[in-house]
């Protein structure tokens, strides 16, 4: 049994999103009724019979209610997106190229410093690495196995990242 809505056939994406903003907006108020209970009461914890469930719930409720209303905003949002994009063939085409290149914005630091470990690990000998206790320089005389496996990890974050934007840019912008 499903709690929250599912999209029926041919129902609109954006029409769906602000449906589940709905639902979420419910389980915001479900939360804020009694969030609002406990603050304005505001049982004390150390004198109380149930001090865990207090304090569970001074926990508990905020961060159900946050929850709840970001993911009403979020759909909200995502529903006006996507209404824009129904109605609208230009915007249709052009949001794909968009998406694409907000990616590569994001991922650009994260391919640069993984490029960066990669190259250091390859002429220095010293990998980063995070283990217990931290992050530590490795390298092959500390800890062999340790080290290998680092810099091949550095080495896909380096080369796989940009190879798949490679593609999914090649599907996007050379498609008809």
């Amino acid at each position: 049994m499903r709690l929250s809505p599912t999209q029926q056939l041919g129902e609109p994406i954006s029409k769906f999103r602000f449906r589940y903003a709905a639902y979420s907006f419910k389980w915001a108020v479900a939360f804020a009724i009694p969030l609002l209970l406990l603050v304005s009461f505001q049982p004390n914890v150390l004198h109380s019979q149930v001090p865990l469930l207090i304090m569970g719930l001074y926990v508990g409720l905020p961060i159900g209610f946050g929850m709840a209303f970001l993911a009403t905003i979020g759909f909200v949002i995502g529903g006006v997106f996507a209404h824009r994009l129904e109605s609208s063939s230009s915007t249709h085409w052009l949001w794909p190229r968009v998406k694409f290149c907000l990616s590569v914005l994001f991922l650009a630091p994260f391919i640069v410093f993984a490029l960066y470990w990669f190259v250091r690990g390859v002429m220095n000998f010293e990998v980063q690495a995070i283990a217990r206790g931290g992050i530590w320089l490795i390298t092959p005389q500390s800890a062999p196995l340790f080290f290998w496996v680092s810099l091949f990890c550095w080495a896909a974050f380096a080369f796989g990242i940009p190879v798949y934007l490679y593609r999914h840019g090649k599907r996007i912008f050379c498609s008809p």
